[in-house]
């Protein structure tokens, strides 16, 4: 039909086409946008929670360093605490309570100032701030913090004083921890707390670092996070506690960081003052920590004055127990160590004095010498355990002695005090129960039971080790390895 023109459809694709261009872009251009606002809302509600955040309790919150309970030398009726800080926060505070449901805590708290102290050495500055909670009940759950004077407070603690009377208790036991700090010990760490949560106190046999540099102690106590805040940690210098100082081997000293990271208890005086020895008596058991490096390496007089006062020490009649903690093994099991004198002059003082378990570490094995024995006597001879919790791993001697020995393998222990009995529990790092034994006694006598389980020991040789022996050496070991689990089959 004339007059109708028809549509140039050309012309209304490319408008059309450009329509579509424009409503994509639009599209686009708002989704994007509403991304945008998304992702802006989503940063915003983090910045208004971490500004509330900081702007509360965070702001508030106080982390000292090396934060660790004390073992008292009156355990039921005191208990001190102690940690680090920089040079920023020279004072230090503490709250105190007996523990409780209620929140409002603070408001019924005692509050302490602390005994801060500026600790200039190896070219490191710190604070060093303790407080001593005193007149407490026996066998009371408390709850503390610490501060820094100014407001800022750590989390809220709980520990609980030690009974006056013999009452059931246990500790864990901890051989050298040395290497692996950060990355094999922790877990060796929390199996035990999850084996033994209530536990009283934590027992180390030194050697917690490689080359006694406070890094190393920092990370021990970051990795003991709670643990060591609320259980109190008792620890003998090893070898390893001694620094450097000179060119000659000998050119050693006790880490001076050693007596404000463990040096408590320090109740030895004269010249073993602040050198590792000490005792503390808890729940009618005595435990004594003798520096037995010093006794190895010190001078005469050193030696002399310790000998004695050990044989002051472990005179103790009254006690149920005698416990002994000390860095070298009295039967060495290390490949290629030896039984140094001054051991056997221990071996027959302990045996005098009648102690019950001498626990040890050096040696990177684990060995238990405790023979089974049937009848109550008084001539027994002491328990001696000696374990590792870290990393590295030695070779054995082969010793035939030993009534139970483990090799590369991480270790922990649980001793627990019951009436007249002393139950020793030596587990893996996997919780796995691997040895155990009761001192039982009864009219001033003793006596041993075996409570090993049935399962083989573990006598794998540690291959990190092969690289420290020439190949011939390798070989021998290797042969008197086969040849010694197969006559302990």
């Amino acid at each position: 039909m004339e007059g109708i023109r028809k549509p140039q459809t050309g012309i209304f694709k490319k408008q059309k086409s450009k329509m579509k261009n424009k409503s994509n872009k639009l599209s686009k251009s708002l989704i994007n946008n509403m991304k945008f606002q998304k992702v802006f809302s989503l940063l915003v509600i983090i910045g208004l929670q971490l500004s509330i955040c900081f702007a509360g309790e965070s702001q508030d919150f106080f982390q000292p360093k090396n934060m660790s309970l004390e073992m008292s030398v009156k355990p039921s009726v005191e208990q001190a605490v102690r940690w680090k800080t920089g040079t920023e926060v020279p004072k230090g505070v503490a709250q105190i309570l007996i523990d409780n449901p209620s929140p409002d805590l603070k408001q019924n708290s005692k509050e302490i100032q602390a005994q801060s102290e500026v600790i200039t050495m190896y070219d490191t500055t710190f604070v060093f701030h303790r407080v001593v909670f005193s007149d407490l009940k026996p066998a009371t759950a408390y709850i503390y913090r610490v501060g820094d004077g100014t407001g800022k407070w750590s989390e809220w603690i709980q520990f609980k004083t030690a009974s006056e009377t013999s009452n059931p208790f246990s500790f864990l036991f901890f051989g050298d921890v040395q290497n692996g700090i950060t990355t094999h010990y922790p877990r060796v760490l929390r199996q035990a707390m999850l084996t033994a949560p209530k536990v009283s106190f934590l027992l180390y046999a030194g050697d917690i670092g490689n080359s006694a540099y406070m890094s190393e102690f920092q990370d021990f106590f970051s990795v003991g996070g709670w643990i060591h805040k609320q259980k109190p940690l008792v620890a003998v210098p090893g070898n390893h506690e001694y620094r450097h100082i000179g060119a000659g081997e000998d050119d050693r000293e006790l880490t001076q960081e050693w007596k404000y990271m463990f040096g408590i208890p320090n109740n030895a005086e004269g010249i073993l003052n602040n050198r590792g020895c000490g005792y503390f008596d808890y729940q009618g058991v005595r435990f004594v920590m003798n520096n037995s490096r010093d006794l190895d390496d010190g001078e005469d007089t050193l030696v002399n004055v310790q000998m004695a006062w050990l044989d002051k020490v472990l005179d103790a009649p009254e006690a149920k127990f005698i416990v002994v903690l000390q860095h070298y093994p009295i039967y060495p099991m290390g490949y290629g160590r030896e039984k140094k004198t001054k051991h056997k002059v221990l071996e027959d003082l302990y045996t005098a004095h009648g102690v019950d378990l001498v626990l040890t570490g050096h040696d990177h094995i684990y060995s238990r010498l405790a023979p089974s024995v049937k009848r109550f006597s008084k001539t027994v001879a002491p328990a001696y355990v000696l374990s590792m919790s870290g990393e590295k791993m030695y070779v054995p001697n082969f010793n035939d002695n030993v009534d139970r020995m483990a090799l590369n393998t991480q270790f922990f222990q649980q001793v627990s005090i019951d009436g007249n009995a002393l139950i020793f529990k030596a587990y893996d790092a996997t919780g796995a129960y691997y040895d155990g034994f009761t001192i039982e006694k009864k009219n001033g006598k003793k006596r041993i039971v075996d409570n090993k389980p049935a399962t083989p020991e573990f006598s794998e040789l540690p291959q990190s080790r092969k690289a420290k022996y020439k190949e011939a050496q390798w070989k021998e070991i290797t042969d008197k390895h086969k040849q010694y689990f197969l006559n302990r089959k």
